[in-house]
C-alpha cells in the first residue's frame, strides 16, 4: 500500500546541521581498543547466547557498532574487558533472535504490533526518532507478551538517526481504555533490563504519560529494579509540559497526545510501509559504508548514516 503524505513526512529525518565530534580523546583512544578487538582478522562471535559455536561479523554487525554506539557500552561499563564482554554479549542476543533480517523480524512481531500498541513516527526538535508505546492498546495475553516487538521499534527508529543522532525518544502513554491485561512487573523489568545491556546510552528520554492511580502502586513496584541511568531519564509528565519545558513543539507529535499532527496508527497503511522506509534507508547507508573501504566496527556514524537526499 502506498505510504501517505503525513507518513511519508513523519519517517523523514530532518536534514539538520552536522556537528563535530563530541568524544573526548580519551573516549576516541578506547573506542580504538575495541575497534581494534572486533576488527581483527581472525576474530568471530558467539552464534547465540547459549551457543558453543562461533562465526565472523557480518556486514550488518560492523554496520551496527559505531563509534557512538560503542561509546555508549563504554560509558555504561567504564573498562576495555568490560565493555568488549557486554558487545560480545548484544551479538549473541540479537544472533539468537535474528534481527537483521527485516522482513523475518517484521513478521515476527506483525500480529502483536497489530493494534498500534507501538510505532515509531516523528522525530523530535533535534531529530531523535519518537517511538509511542500505548500499553493499553497491548491486546496480547500477559502470559504471551515478549520485548520483541520493543526490540523491532527501536531498531527500526535507528535506522533512522542520521548526522549526529544517535538516541531515541520514547513515549509510553498510558490513556484509553485498557484492551487487554496488566503489563506484569517481570515484563517492564525485562524491557528496561534489554534496554540498558543491549541499547546503553541509545535513550535520550523517556516521557511516561497519563498514569492512573493503578499504575501508581506498579510504578512503586518498577523503581527499586529501574537501572539508575535510566530511571534518570524518565519524565512523568503531559505532553503540554513537555512543549513547555522545551522537548517538543507539538508540531512533531500526533494528536492522540495532545499534539498537532492529524494521523492515527492503521496497520495496513502503516506497519509494512515503514518497514520498506526503513529498507530504503538501510540500503543507502550500507552503500556508504561498504564505499569507505573494508568493513570495520567502530566506524563514525555520520560518515554513512546521513538524511535522505542528501548527496
Amino acid at each position: 500500500m502506498p505510504m501517505s503524505a503525513t507518513l511519508e513526512k513523519l519517517l523523514t529525518p530532518p536534514a539538520l546541521p552536522v556537528k563535530g565530534s563530541q568524544l573526548s580523546e580519551e573516549d576516541k583512544a578506547a573506542i580504538a581498543k575495541f575497534a581494534a578487538h572486533f576488527n581483527a582478522e581472525d576474530y568471530t562471535a558467539p552464534d547465540g547466547e547459549d551457543k558453543t559455536t562461533r562465526s565472523p561479523l557480518i556486514l550488518r554487525e560492523y554496520m551496527f557498532f559505531t563509534q557512538g554506539r560503542i561509546n555508549g557500552y563504554y560509558q555504561v561499563h567504564g573498562t576495555v574487558e568490560k565493555t568488549i564482554e557486554a558487545i560480545e554479549k548484544t551479538i549473541a542476543w540479537r544472533r539468537d533472535r535474528n534481527m537483521y533480517d527485516i522482513d523475518a523480524f517484521a513478521k515476527e512481531v506483525e500480529d502483536e504490533c497489530r493494534n498500534g500498541f507501538a510505532h515509531f513516527t516523528g522525530f523530535d526538535p533535534e531529530g531523535r526518532p519518537i517511538i509511542y508505546f500505548f500499553p493499553n492498546k497491548d491486546i496480547t495475553p500477559g502470559a504471551e507478551r515478549r520485548p520483541l516487538p520493543n526490540a523491532f521499534m527501536m531498531d527500526r527508529a535507528g535506522d533512522f538517526c542520521v548526522g549526529d543522532v544517535g538516541q531515541v525518544v520514547i513515549i509510553q502513554n498510558f490513556g484509553g481504555k485498557r484492551q487487554g491485561d496488566l503489563p506484569s512487573i517481570g515484563a517492564a523489568t525485562e524491557q528496561l533490563s534489554n534496554l540498558e545491556t543491549h541499547a546503553p546510552e541509545v535513550l535520550y528520554k523517556l516521557h511516561f504519560q497519563q498514569i492512573g492511580w493503578m499504575l501508581r502502586g506498579f510504578f512503586a513496584l518498577l523503581n527499586p529494579v529501574m537501572p539508575a541511568r535510566t530511571a534518570a531519564k524518565i519524565l512523568k509528565q503531559d505532553t503540554a509540559q513537555s512543549i513547555k519545558d522545551g522537548y517538543f513543539t507539538g508540531d512533531e507529535l500526533i494528536k492522540e497526545i495532545g499534539g498537532n499532527v492529524d494521523w492515527s496508527y492503521k496497520h495496513d497503511e502503516y506497519f509494512w510501509p515503514m518497514v520498506e522506509a526503513s529498507k530504503k534507508i538501510r540500503a543507502d547507508q550500507e552503500k556508504r559504508f561498504e564505499a569507505l573501504g573494508k568493513p570495520a566496527m567502530g566506524v563514525d556514524e555520520r560518515l554513512f548514516r546521513v538524511a535522505p537526499g542528501s548527496a
